[in-house]
């Protein structure tokens, strides 16, 4: 397992497994979403990254209102 996070939002993060899948093995989000197959590594990282920037913005976005 790997732990992945924004340095500065330590807090939000997602945790990324290998499983077996359609055709093989893949990259798996914590959320279950297969992410990309083992041999496409920079895949993952941009879903990764991609998925992160989202929730970050989402939480950044909260932060002023009753988190509604």
């Amino acid at each position: 397992m790997l732990r992945v996070f924004f340095p500065d939002m330590p807090c939000l993060g997602d945790s990324v497994t290998v499983a077996g899948g359609d055709g093989g093995w893949w990259y798996r989000s914590s959320t279950g979403e297969l992410l990309a197959p083992c041999a496409d590594m920079d895949l993952a990282v941009t879903q990764v990254t991609t998925a992160l920037e989202r929730w970050i913005a989402m939480a950044r976005s909260s932060w002023g209102t009753d988190g509604a």
